[in-house]
């Protein structure tokens, strides 16, 4: 993956879901404020554990554990790239949120 070291991403706070006028569901998305954060690859067991759930852990994202309100997507600021959170772990005033890309999320809106 291409994202690595520090950065800043966006967590989904709320998802509005509603019908479009053909009558398809739509999700729209009102991100949080502009969060720091440290990128790393993610280990071998993060990708082994990850497997059992049918998806791959791409990347461990750090935030300070303040920010985090068990949220379940979240978007890095500098490529627009949307994320799912697989797994969270607590590690001192940190949590590193192991992240899985959402390819199927493509219309977001800011908030």
């Amino acid at each position: 993956m291409a994202i690595e070291g520090r950065g800043a991403i966006q967590l989904a706070r709320k998802i509005k879901r509603s019908r479009d006028s053909s009558g398809f569901a739509s999700d729209e998305f009102v991100w949080s404020q502009e969060i720091p954060c440290t990128y790393e690859s993610a280990t071998r067991s993060e990708i082994n554990l990850s497997s059992v759930s049918g998806k791959t852990a791409e990347l461990i994202c750090k935030i300070n554990h303040l920010n985090y309100d068990n949220q379940t997507y979240l978007r890095d600021v500098g490529t627009g790239q949307i994320f799912e959170i697989m797994r969270t772990f607590l590690k001192g005033k940190n949590i590193e949120l192991t992240l899985t890309r959402s390819d199927g999320i493509s219309e977001i809106e800011n908030g």
